[in-house]
């Protein structure tokens, strides 16, 4: 399994508008390989750093989906800045807690 990182800083907004784009906008294609994903925030003063992993199921899948876009229509908007590429981890243990 490849976990994909991507960041970007955006405007403080509404605190449920990106997850809902995160949803509506279809980050996950299953078809793909693509397998899940995480996204998470953390405020720091006026802005807001979003950061999404992405789990594929191969490099493969990973660089596969390293041409769609990761920023909703509406997103894009108050974003100021993001990486420019993403990061490609190796996971090596999954724990999940019951």
């Amino acid at each position: 399994m490849i976990i994909r990182e991507w960041a970007a800083m955006a405007q403080a907004c509404d605190g449920e508008a990106c997850p809902r784009d995160f949803r509506d906008h279809g980050v996950l294609d299953h078809s793909t390989g693509l397998r899940g994903a995480h996204l998470s925030r953390r405020q720091t003063g006026e802005r807001m750093e979003r950061r999404l992993l992405t789990h594929c199921q191969s490099l493969h899948t990973a660089s596969a989906a390293a041409g769609r876009t990761l920023l909703a229509s509406g997103a894009a908007a108050v974003v100021i800045d993001c990486d420019a590429t993403v990061a490609h981890r190796e996971m090596i243990e999954d724990v999940t807690v019951t």
